[in-house]
């Protein structure tokens, strides 16, 4: 796919089939706040309900809670009526993640050891964004027939883990990609992101800020300080 620069540029000029109409529900403010993550964070929802993850089979787990995908994901899975729990790093987001729907919220350190390749089971679902060692202890406490939506990669590229989880308890780790998502299938995602975020989603998720701080909260994006959404303000 060619690629076109001009990210937080007013206006680009595209091919037609690469864009999306916005669905009536929806303001272009409130398109650009969902953006890539919250799209992927459909996404990720989506292929949980298409293996036959239920509001009735048990707790989802969601990674990262704090960024973009990982909000997005906890309001959408607590509208649809799923019980959530969040994973942060920062227990200062604790309330945060609470007020956005999570009924636990666990501290990312309860992850970070080497898991046994089985544990206790307590996952119906997951939604990971980070990788490395907590998707493999996620993937280790996952319970019968539960599915993995993993699109992310924040702590680490490689995963240790072993085929135990997914022979013995039929665990299906599923890989997320929002680019090549066909041009057919992309206005439904949309409709259903309007359907379901309401609008205290945006007032609760969003940090707007100027053009000339793009910078510096780029440095805090980088160094896991930034919680939510960004929206720049180009004017």
């Amino acid at each position: 796919m060619k690629t076109i620069g001009g990210g937080l540029a007013e206006q680009a000029r595209v091919p037609a089939k690469w864009l999306t109409a916005i669905p009536d529900k929806m303001t272009m403010r409130q398109a650009m706040i969902i953006g890539t993550a919250g799209f992927t964070a459909m996404l990720c929802i989506m292929a949980l309900e298409a293996n036959g993850v239920t509001i009735d089979k048990g707790n989802i787990v969601v990674t990262g809670a704090s960024g973009g995908v990982g909000s997005t994901a906890i309001h959408l899975l607590d509208k649809l009526g799923y019980s959530v729990t969040a994973v942060t790093g920062r227990e200062s987001n604790i309330d945060y993640l609470k007020a956005l729907g999570a009924k636990q919220v666990l501290l990312r350190k309860e992850f970070t050891t080497i898991p046994h390749p089985l544990e206790k089971q307590r996952w119906a679902g997951a939604i990971d964004t980070v990788g490395g060692n907590i998707l493999a202890t996620v993937i280790s406490q996952m319970c019968y027939s539960g599915t993995i939506a993993a699109c992310g990669l924040a702590a680490d590229i490689m995963l240790s883990t072993t085929v135990m989880p997914f022979i013995l308890r039929n665990v299906r780790l599923q890989g997320i990609d929002s680019v090549m998502v066909p041009t057919i299938k992309r206005p439904q995602i949309w409709q259903r992101l309007a359907n379901l975020l309401p609008d205290s989603f945006y007032q609760l998720t969003t940090t707007e800020i100027p053009l000339e701080k793009v910078i510096d909260y780029a440095d805090k994006l980088i160094n896991n300080q930034i919680t939510g959404r960004t929206l720049v303000k180009i004017r």
